[in-house]
């Protein structure tokens, strides 16, 4: 279950942003493309055959995003190395004041470089609430899947043992153990 934002702009320097998870992996994803066209009678955007970038991040990298969401403080900034290349970014906090009688405007903001450009995703304060649900949804999700799959190991483990037939320890007589040591009474 993907939770996507379509971001274009008449700039033609839109971005759509793509979270999803991988329960069992214990990772979530997003995968950004840069937008390819600009219809103005319509004031849409198109993204099909943009270029493409996906990044991974660990739960503890979510929690970092989630954490910038609810407190609007310190951004995330992450350095990613893969097969692919690098990838670098953040996602942060912004406020805009608001200029000739126009309110100002506040929002989030996540950066992506890598080898093949620059992917911007603006966010709303509400989208940026919508995310940080989805990202506890998906967190829950990956924790109940390593749960489940450590109790599952867990029981295997004792079934085996259990099924292990082990001999019978040996029994204990006055000649199979050895007396204490002599304490020297002078001592």
């Amino acid at each position: 279950m993907p939770n996507t934002y379509f971001k274009p702009n008449a700039k033609n320097t839109g971005c759509l942003a793509s979270f999803s998870f991988a329960s069992k992996g214990a990772a979530i994803f997003v995968n950004l493309v840069k937008q390819v066209a600009w219809n103005p009678k319509d004031k849409t955007g198109s993204f099909s055959g943009g270029i493409k970038a996906c990044v991974k991040f660990s739960l503890g990298e979510v929690g970092a995003i989630i954490n910038t969401i609810q407190n609007r403080n310190e951004p995330f900034d992450f350095y990613h190395t893969s097969d692919s290349g690098v990838a670098t970014g953040s996602f942060k906090y912004w406020e805009m004041p608001g200029v000739d009688n126009k309110p100002g405007r506040a929002g989030f903001g996540l950066t992506v470089k890598n080898s093949e450009g620059e992917f911007k995703v603006p966010f709303t304060l509400g989208e940026a609430n919508d995310l940080a649900a989805y990202l506890n949804f998906a967190r829950t999700h990956c924790y109940s899947a390593i749960y489940a799959a450590d109790k599952k190991a867990a029981e295997e483990y004792l079934k085996n043992k259990a099924n292990e037939s082990t001999p019978p320890p040996a029994e204990v007589t006055q000649e199979t153990v050895e007396a204490p040591p002599k304490i020297d009474e002078e001592w």
